[in-house]
């Protein structure tokens, strides 16, 4: 996967943010984990709530950040939802 910053959109902010990411490519646990890092993704700190939204099916994935730094992340709840 090439991660677009340009796919990534803030859209709501408080205690954790909530993020959409639109892409064309599947994301498997190694890209999630090189991605979406604070180099890539400015701003993002565990607790953060990203949902994956796929251009070529109908597929829809939600994970939150549990631990974040400038090369890579951990986190929980990945599901697909359709």
């Amino acid at each position: 996967m090439a991660f677009a910053a340009a796919g990534l959109n803030c859209i709501a902010v408080g205690p954790q943010k909530l993020y959409i990411y639109s892409t064309t490519d599947v994301l498997t646990s190694a890209t999630i984990k090189a991605d979406f890092d604070t180099t890539n993704c400015p701003g993002m700190a565990a607790g953060d709530l990203i949902i994956l939204a796929y251009n070529t099916y109908a597929g829809l994935d939600m994970i939150r950040i549990t631990d974040i730094d400038a090369a890579s992340c951990q986190y929980t709840g990945a599901s697909v939802v359709g």
